[in-house]
């Protein structure tokens, strides 16, 4: 796994085993950082790394 592939939502969702709107929920208000890459929200693997990591506790 490389920690600086960029994720599509719909690889973020398959992981996390949540909903599309969830997703788009927990980028919208921030939850999980994310940013655009042309019209798509992108998720660095490393910060949903770090933000699974966070929630373990």
């Amino acid at each position: 796994m490389n920690p600086d592939e960029m994720l599509t939502l719909k690889e973020t969702r398959d992981i996390l085993k949540v909903s599309r709107n969830t997703m788009y929920m927990l980028v919208r208000d921030g939850v999980i950082p994310a940013r655009k890459v042309g019209s798509e929200w992108r998720i660095m693997r490393s910060t949903l790394v770090e933000w699974m990591k966070q929630r373990e506790n």
